[in-house]
């Protein structure tokens, strides 16, 4: 026992964590009885040393001390009290499962939601119930640990029971005014990680909710699967999306939104067997992003009309990135037409793609540089890749004032980190200066970046 204290107390000393001592201390407790090292550790925590708390926490642990044991400790007097609670919040057993259960029950929401946490980490079968039962709590704190420790455990074998759960979920929502969206989106986004093809039967039957929540999570979900056994189911509920739905709580929003997650779980699971259903709908810029993510040809008048009507850049943005996924297909006499057209968004995505495709459009972007609705960072990003001695001065000017700054100086610094050169380096170093405090380390950052490239071997 000598050396045990000699070592803890040595342990005590120190100001960093000496990990060949604390194995030391592991194999001398090794060579003593189980219960006479459990005995020890306990006496000790008594007027332990708060530098040495988490070492006999661990010790505990490594010695096997029962959960039950360390829930009688913890309600002693502190320190050891406080030991034990979290040794009991490491114990990572079978055995420990209906011990923790019992604190999840514990009118402290901080130790119920460390109870909920330690839960997550364990591989049983009987922890799954214990979880779920977490989403009623009162407490937002306990109700995200348990949604955490979900996270870490489902799979797709757990889609039925989340499913339920959402439905739960869904129903107080509705009959106790009660907003539960945080957990049913984050019980959305775990279905939508977890799911395999095997889960589609419960992801299907779950199209025929009366609760929207749960059409909107078993529609993502099915798009998650890539499966294209659900291709049909969707177009039918998109043909129909009120089914199921009571219809006292059914609107046009609601519709319209469902339409919407069907069109994105339809581009995600990419089944040519869709594009005709698509093309039958109301021209969007939904069913053109569609259409672009399956590589249908109808994608590409579908986004030139979207990008005639666009008038948001973030729209602009997702339509160009869009007809550039399509430059494999056979686009280029149909964006070359489009590079006379009277609309710039038009213009300017069609000489984008074309580039993309190694077809010569740099005429047309020099006279988009001219244009103020134009992305006048990409189009001078593209220029300078051309080689073109117009792009630095345009990217230059984009930033020439604060406004310009305010409104496009990420974008530069984003595209001259993709750029090596001392002309690139020039306008951080610009940036670096006249830049808003809480952009500058995105500058540092495209610096270091910049540098690496520069330094590489061509």
């Amino acid at each position: 026992m000598r050396n045990l204290i000699l070592l803890l107390d040595s342990l005590e000393k120190l100001k960093e964590r000496d990990y060949e001592k604390e194995q030391q201390l592991f194999s001398e407790l090794e060579k003593l009885p189980k219960e006479s090292a459990i005995e020890f550790l306990i006496e000790y925590a008594r007027s332990a040393s708060e530098r040495n708390f988490l070492i006999i926490q661990h010790a505990l642990v490594a010695c096997n001390t029962s959960a039950e044991k360390l829930l009688l400790l913890s309600s002693e007097a502190f320190p050891l009290g406080e030991i034990a609670k979290n040794s009991l919040f490491i114990t990572y057993t079978e055995e420990a499962v209906p011990t923790l259960t019992k604190i999840t029950k514990s009118k402290s929401s901080d130790d119920a939601s460390s109870a909920y946490r330690t839960l997550g980490n364990i591989s049983s079968p009987n922890v799954q119930k214990i979880l779920f039962h977490g989403l009623k709590h009162r407490s937002n704190t306990v109700r995200s640990a348990a949604i955490d420790s979900i996270r870490i455990q489902a799979d797709e074998n757990w889609t039925q029971d989340i499913i339920q759960a959402i439905t739960l979920l869904s129903a107080e929502s509705r009959e106790k005014k009660k907003d539960n969206s945080e957990a049913i989106n984050a019980l959305r986004s775990i279905l939508v990680e977890s799911v395999k093809p095997k889960s589609n039967p419960a992801l299907l039957a779950a199209l025929k909710s009366q609760y929207a929540e749960v059409l909107k999570v078993a529609i993502s979900a099915l798009g998650a699967t890539k499966d294209k056994s659900a291709t049909q189911p969707l177009l039918d509920l998109m043909k129909a999306p009120s089914q199921g739905l009571e219809r006292e709580f059914y609107t046009h929003s609601i519709s319209k939104d469902l339409q919407t997650d069907i069109l994105h779980a339809l581009a995600n699971i990419g089944d040519p067997a869709s594009i005709s259903d698509i093309t039958k709908l109301p021209p969007s810029m939904q069913t053109a992003l569609a259409l672009a993510k399956i590589q249908a040809p109808e994608a590409i008048p579908a986004i030139i009309k979207e990008l005639e009507k666009s008038r948001i850049p973030r729209d602009t943005t997702d339509l160009t990135d869009a007809l550039i996924q399509l430059k494999n297909l056979d686009t280029k006499s149909e964006l070359t037409k489009s590079l006379e057209s009277e609309f710039v968004n038009v213009r300017q995505a069609a000489a984008l793609t074309l580039y993309e495709t190694n077809t010569d459009c740099i005429a047309t972007l020099e006279e988009l540089l001219s244009e103020p609705s134009a992305d006048i960072v990409r189009i001078a990003k593209t220029l300078i890749k051309l080689g073109n001695p117009k792009g630095f001065p345009a990217l230059a000017a984009a930033i020439a004032d604060t406004d310009g700054i305010f409104r496009r100086g990420y974008s530069v610094i984003k595209a001259c980190e993709e750029i090596p050169g001392p002309e690139s380096r020039d306008l951080l170093l610009y940036l670096l200066e006249h830049s808003p405090r809480d952009k500058i380390h995105y500058v540092r950052d495209a610096i270091k970046t910049q540098s690496k490239l520069s330094e590489s071997p061509k």
